[in-house]
């Protein structure tokens, strides 16, 4: 598996959308480069851009990446939002068992807030490379 963590320029100042397409498009053409969609990528991170940015769709149809938790992974100023995501190769979501943003924030978990985002979780269920498991 093939793990690429992002961090995308900030949501404040003028100019940083143009910038976060830019950091899209060139996690676009890495990912297309690497060829077959048979390989296992992960591809997640801040990406300081919301589910229906044009980042997030261009990796979802030209990466033909897979979306694969959706919730609140930001909490600024009591405003909710998602601003965090992990996307996958069809290989590897074809694998993905269980997902989630983890509420620690809204929990209250820690005294002192480490970060303004929550975490996110993925579980796979990795199968060697050409096994195909049985029909259900």
């Amino acid at each position: 598996v093939e793990l690429i963590n992002v961090h995308l320029s900030s949501r404040t100042g003028e100019g940083q959308e143009g910038e976060r397409e830019a950091q899209g498009a060139y996690l676009e053409e890495r990912i297309r480069e690497r060829g077959e969609e048979s390989r296992r990528i992960l591809l997640l991170g801040d990406f300081n851009d919301y589910p229906d940015s044009p980042v997030i769709a261009g990796l979802e149809k030209r990466a033909s990446l897979v979306s694969l938790v959706e919730g609140t992974s930001y909490l600024f100023r009591n405003r909710a939002n998602q601003l965090d995501h992990m996307l996958a190769s069809p290989a590897l979501a074809s694998e993905l068992t269980r997902s989630r943003a983890v509420p620690v924030l809204e929990a209250g978990i820690f005294r002192d807030q480490p970060s303004d985002h929550n975490p996110l979780g993925a579980v796979f269920l990795l199968t060697p490379e050409g096994y195909s498991p049985p029909p259900r």
